[in-house]
């Protein structure tokens, strides 16, 4: 059973000592941060290996990407996405809309991964 815990790797791809503590530790799923993210194809590498440490194919795997400040994913891999403030101050219904369409495509981006 896995334990209530979450954890995240040092770079790009996984050490020896994160794959051993990974395994020992089973926990629920993973953290990316922007330094584990190059691109498209390194970063579904990545995931597979931290799921492989794990047995989990499902394992989740967590990263922040809200759009302004808060973006792991960054160009020119990936879109660059309007700070959440910046889509509230349209008028309504367009912030609605705007930020419906911004989930969706945020969606897709990591979908893709």
């Amino acid at each position: 059973m896995p334990r209530a815990i979450v954890l995240g790797c040092a770079g790009e791809r996984l050490t020896a000592d994160e794959r051993r503590l990974f395994a020992a530790a089973d926990p629920a799923g993973f953290l990316l941060f922007r330094r584990n993210c190059k691109d498209p194809d390194q970063v579904r590498a990545l995931v597979a290996e931290m799921r492989d440490c794990v047995g989990r194919a499902d394992a989740p795997v967590l990263i922040d990407q809200e759009g302004g400040r808060v973006q792991r994913l960054q160009p020119p891999h990936w879109r660059k996405y309007p700070a959440p403030a910046r889509i509230a101050a349209l008028p309504d219904p367009d912030a609605e809309e705007a930020a419906r369409l911004g989930a969706r495509l945020i969606a897709d981006d990591l979908a893709a991964l």
